[in-house]
């Protein structure tokens, strides 16, 4: 279901690292455990699932660990703003580049991550995610007309 990626960072053992705190599916207190953690694991296979949905709903900044995944509203967003991205192969640097994000860099993604975050939940008052819809519709839509205008 994950492309073997939850696999692969079990085995690199990042649930020992104290300082590492990243969750997954399967988290026994999943609901507790997500606003906690420092950054929530997104897997390929996931597609534009629950699980980031869930992130950006309780604030985790997703760690997009995928080699092809368009992310959600990806014309919209700016995912590198509030998210962080690695290959597949980059799994066993995943100690070293999360350890090299800042406190400050990661206070200034969860800023970005609460502007967003409304634009993936769906009810109302407080979601907009029909709205977010619209707009990146809207705009591959114009994307789409010009580039058929413009061969």
């Amino acid at each position: 279901y994950s492309m073997g990626v939850r696999q692969a960072v079990w085995r690199q053992r990042l649930w020992a690292e104290p300082d590492m705190r990243i969750v997954s599916a399967g988290v026994p207190d999943y609901l507790t455990a997500v606003p906690k953690a420092r950054f929530c694991l997104h897997t390929e296979g996931n597609g534009w699932g629950a699980r980031v949905v869930d992130y950006m709903a309780m604030e985790c900044i997703p760690l997009m660990v995928n080699d092809g995944m368009v992310f959600p509203y990806a014309n919209v967003l700016e995912w590198d703003q509030f998210s962080m991205h690695l290959r597949k192969r980059d799994i066993p640097d995943i100690p070293r580049v999360l350890r090299n994000v800042s406190e400050d860099t990661q206070q200034r993604m969860h800023a970005v991550l609460r502007q967003y975050k409304r634009g993936f939940v769906w009810w109302r008052p407080d979601g907009l995610g029909y709205e977010y819809t619209l707009a990146a519709l809207g705009q591959r839509v114009g994307q789409l007309s010009a580039s058929r205008n413009h061969p």
